[in-house]
């Protein structure tokens, strides 16, 4: 994944580094310690804010899902549901006695595992893990999860990368080691069959398949990181570095090429539109870093193997785009924040851009959900957007995180409660100066301050909640 270290701890809680994977997983589903925190959100009644009004009702409070220790950070959310209701949390954990604000060294992926939106998370427990031993004292990296619930094989599909320790897409210390080519490996793996009821999710050994969706010209890689999707045919797809990761219904591998997007593109999230075409959203990189927005592609038709995408000067090429700098100057009030993403400043040497969720909400009208930081300048305040125009235009907007608080990456899974749809979101926090990892749920009412949505002809509703801050 690329990233830059932080040169200081001062900028930690601007600059949320990306994560490398790497490591052999072995221990797969050993319990460790976890821990389950409440914590205020904003838009709730307290001593310093006002309660909301009826037209914006507060949603159920912020959860800390994965707590950091002065021994570990947590970063990097994956989150699924299942058809029965069941939640799944991934997230990489980074040790360290100083804060793990870079992709090296010793991280693990871990998951835990909720029964419903009213149970209690269960224990920690360790989906890929190779510890430091007397040989390899400094520990490998086994990270990015990306994970997709299989509703044709109830099953769960976690891709990830995998690398020895000392490798980073930059350097980063003086014991660093280059990225070979194929250094950075991709793995899978898939938990036991779901039954009705089942809450125990265990998962398999990672396999690795990275000869079969790797170009050979790779060193440094990344898969996601946060969700694959599946698509209306049972295929399984995975975003990864400048290309798709596909798995058919017979569980054969393949990698799908952008091409036609003239750009590597990374850190993307992927959706199936309402016409069969692929669209994706993906960290600005290359000549595109100067646009600050995360960049739209989307395939000319459902074969999926051409894309267009913006030019280097952000002029849209067909069909369609969201959020330019042009159209936000044209029809301000039509893209609200959306997708803007930070700009360098201060001591930062380049400009970096955040992950976005992006996704669809099942039922009627289509809509999709698009959560990523407000502001421009730090990975802080995170917004959740609705799109019913498959992406073209985020119409409606509202604040997640509080403006005033650290978020940065962050996954989400669309699933109902009391026949309420809404989203389930894992998102990137800070605890005493460490990276934390929160959740909330979050109804589809809630981010429309409880307007109606579109029927029919009618426009969607345009804007952003009047309480928010």
């Amino acid at each position: 994944m690329d990233r830059r270290s932080s040169a200081a701890f001062a900028i930690l809680l601007l600059l949320f580094a990306v994560p490398a994977c790497s490591g052999l997983s072995r221990g797969v589903g050993r319990a460790t310690t976890g821990a389950l925190r409440q914590e205020p959100v904003a838009g709730q009644a307290s001593p310093t804010a006002p309660a909301q009004t009826a037209a914006a009702p507060a949603s159920p409070a912020a959860q800390t899902v994965f707590a950091p220790t002065a021994e570990h950070d947590y970063r990097i959310p994956s989150l699924v549901a299942t058809d029965a209701g069941v939640l799944v949390a991934f997230a990489e954990k980074r040790f360290g006695t100083q804060p793990h604000d870079h992709d090296t060294g010793y991280i693990q992926t871990v998951y835990r595992v909720r029964a419903s939106l009213d149970a209690p998370w269960g224990p920690e427990r360790v989906l890929c893990d190779r510890a430091p031993t007397a040989e390899r004292p400094h520990g490998d990296t086994c990270g990015n999860p990306t994970a997709v619930y299989d509703a044709r094989r109830r099953r769960i599909v976690v891709v990830l990368n995998a690398n020895d320790g000392r490798m980073s897409v930059r350097s980063q210390g003086t014991d660093m080691i280059p990225v070979p080519r194929g250094g950075r490996r991709v793995l899978v793996t898939e938990s036991e069959e779901l039954v009705a009821g089942a809450t125990d999710v265990r998962f398999g050994e990672p396999e690795d398949i990275t000869q079969a969706v790797q170009p050979g010209s790779f060193s440094w890689d990344a898969v996601g990181p946060g969700a694959g999707i599946q698509l209306r045919d049972g295929r399984l797809v995975f975003p990864a570095r400048g290309r798709n990761l596909v798995r058919d219904t017979e569980g054969r591998w393949s990698q799908q090429a952008l091409t036609g997007t003239g750009m590597m593109a990374n850190e993307g999230t992927v959706v199936e539109l309402a016409d069969g075409r692929l669209m994706r959203s993906d960290r600005a990189t290359g000549p595109y870093v100067q646009v600050f927005r995360r960049l739209r592609s989307v395939t000319t038709d459902t074969t999926h193997q051409r894309w267009t995408t913006w030019s280097q000067e952000g002029q849209p090429l067909s069909p369609g785009h969201y959020c330019e700098p042009s159209i936000c100057a044209e029809q301000a009030d039509r893209c609200p924040a959306a997708f803007a993403e930070p700009r360098p400043q201060g001591c930062l040497a380049a400009p970096f851009h955040v992950h976005a969720a992006v996704g669809r909400i099942p039922g009627t009208p289509a809509r999709l959900f698009a959560i990523n930081p407000g502001q421009t300048r730090r990975r802080w305040g995170l917004r959740v957007h609705l799109s019913y125009d498959d992406g073209q235009t985020w119409a409606m907007s509202r604040q997640l995180v509080p403006t005033s608080e650290p978020s940065g990456y962050t996954a989400a899974a669309p699933i109902a409660r009391d026949g309420e749809m809404g989203l389930a979101v894992l998102y990137e926090g800070s605890e005493g100066g460490r990276m934390a990892l929160r959740f909330r749920w979050v109804s589809v009412d809630w981010v429309l301050c409880d307007r109606a949505e579109p029927t029919g002809d009618d426009p969607a509703p345009v804007g952003a909640c009047a309480t928010d801050r």
